[in-house]
This record gives C-alpha cells, structure tokens and sequence, in this order.
C-alpha cells in the first residue's frame, strides 16, 4: 500500500490474500541457502531470484538489486508464475529515486 507519512520507508507490507498471486505460484514460499561466508544469500533458480531481486527493490537496496539483476536472464518465456513475480516489479514503479530508475532499466535489460 502507499505509505503517506514516510514516502521513502523500507518497510514492506505483504498482502497475503490475492487470489491471483497464491495460485500463479507453485511454492508459497522460498527458502535461501546463506553463503558459507555469512555475506549473501544463494538462489535456487530463476523464480527464487526474481522473488528476492523484488524483495531487494521493494526495501530500496538498490545496490543489491543492480548486482542481482543478471541472475534473472534467460533465453526461455517466463512461466505463469514468473510472469506473476514479474509483474509485481509495478509495485515498485512509485520510487522515484535515481537509482532505483537505473535498477529498473538494469533489470529490463536483464530480461529482455
């Protein structure tokens, strides 16, 4: 939801009773290996990257975003359920910050 008195917060609010998103996934959640190291999470496949590359735009690290991007790539259409992550990249569509307009071109490069 917009968020009036504090425009650029980082925290999100997950709306866990859309009908259309539940059943475009086929997992209702994911879960990440943590990097021996301790440093950065590990993804397994495209959908578990694109959710976390979301997650990383929506709480405004743009820097983890810009790095991420290219794990997204592939030369195949993307499923129903990536094509529901995807679209849930809009909900990030109000931050007007310089260089969350240079992850979104990042990740449409990425993708195209």
């Amino acid at each position: 939801p917009m968020v009036m008195s504090n425009p650029f917060t980082t925290s999100i609010v997950l709306d866990r009773s859309d009908e259309g998103w539940r059943n475009a996934l086929t997992s209702r959640y994911f879960m990440y290996p943590v990097h021996v190291s301790t440093s950065f999470l590990m993804t397994k496949g495209l959908h578990s990257a694109m959710y976390l590359l979301l997650l990383r735009l929506l709480y405004r690290d743009y820097e983890a975003v810009f790095y991420l991007a290219k794990s997204i790539s592939c030369d195949s259409p993307f499923s129903e359920e990536g094509k529901q992550i995807f679209k849930a990249f809009s909900n990030a569509n109000d931050d007007y910050h310089p260089n969350a307009h240079a992850c979104r071109l990042k990740i449409s490069l990425a993708s195209f």
